[in-house]
């Protein structure tokens, strides 16, 4: 938990964040104010604090843009949101993005959020459930947008999907210590942390520990966006990317920022969400944010060979690098 004289200092400094934000709008009220809303994969939380320092430190303002968030949760789907129109950008896995633009949704990647995958599973210590090889005939707590990961490490291991059932459920700790379900799908920065700040003695089973070496929350937009407003692409990468800095560098500011957007939300809780959420967006091998085309389709060939994907689709489609070559070009 962090101390008292940490909080009020993060206080302080959301404070001096918001005087900057309405500095810099000033600055630019001149300037053509572009709304862009973002549909979230989950509802308000850490997991999206860089969106958040881009939006409160001006990051956003000082491109132009007005930016809203808009929550996801279990059964909602950003792709089917963004080419629907209800926003201009969406926050999905990137195992996701992959299985939409082999259905054919023109949906493409211009920024990573979490280089690394946070998601895990995990059940209480005295189920003995310690492996994926034990999953099989059992009922398995996941997302929409966890079964892509799942998927490709069960059949890593040989089991197929007809051997375990799939359930959607809230992030309900009550519930999960019931023991009805017994695996749970989440996040490591998420709920995971949450049941052991709360003392719950859990097996955690990765993915990566099984050969599915993903990107995860992946900022997207559509092909017709891109063609249309590719200059606004370009400014909601750069502020973005200034966010993911900022939350890396700060972490203890994030947690009053995520209250901000969510009244119900723990401050210190959420400044520890990002800290724990550091090495997934920081790899220490390229920039935040960055993408490799090598990566892209080490994830493709993974899903392609666990029956995930429908059918192969161009890598070079499902990505672009050109508005982060702007951004990053334009800091050196």
């Amino acid at each position: 938990m962090l101390n008292p004289a940490k909080i009020i200092k993060s206080l302080l400094l959301i404070i001096f964040l918001m005087v900057n934000l309405a500095a810099c709008a000033a600055e630019n009220k001149n300037q053509e104010t572009i709304p862009v809303a973002i549909k979230l994969r989950w509802t308000h939380n850490a997991q999206f604090g860089g969106l958040y320092a881009a939006d409160q430190q001006g990051y956003f303002a000082a491109e132009g843009i007005d930016a809203t968030f808009l929550e996801g949760g279990p059964g909602i789907d950003p792709i089917a949101a963004v080419l629907a129109g209800e926003a201009q950008f969406g926050v999905a896995g990137a195992d996701v993005i992959l299985l939409a633009r082999s259905q054919g949704k023109p949906v493409r990647a211009v920024t990573t959020i979490y280089q690394r995958n946070p998601v895990v599973f995990f059940t209480l210590a005295q189920t003995g459930i310690t492996s994926p090889q034990q999953f099989a005939g059992q009922t398995i707590r996941a997302t929409l947008d966890m079964l892509p990961t799942l998927r490709a490490m069960m059949t890593f291991i040989n089991v197929t999907p007809d051997a375990y059932q799939i359930v959607e459920l809230p992030s309900d700790i009550a519930q999960f210590a019931s023991g009805e379900v017994p695996i749970w799908g989440g996040f490591i920065t998420g709920m995971v942390l949450d049941l052991q700040q709360a003392g719950y003695d859990i097996n955690v089973i990765y993915p990566d520990n099984y050969g599915v070496h993903f990107y995860a929350d992946t900022l997207f937009t559509t092909d017709a966006y891109i063609a249309e407003s590719p200059d606004v692409v370009t400014r909601v990468v750069r502020a973005t990317r200034n966010g993911l800095t900022f939350a890396v560098t700060q972490p203890e500011a994030i947690g009053p920022m995520v209250a901000l957007y969510n009244n119900q939300a723990d401050p210190a809780a959420e400044s520890l969400r990002m800290m724990a959420s550091i090495p997934l967006i920081q790899s220490g091998t390229i920039r935040i944010g960055w993408m490799e085309q090598t990566k892209w389709q080490e994830m493709q060939d993974i899903l392609l060979a666990q029956g995930v994907l429908p059918n192969d689709v161009d890598v070079s489609t499902v990505f672009t690098l050109e508005f982060l070559e702007k951004s990053i070009g334009e800091e050196e």
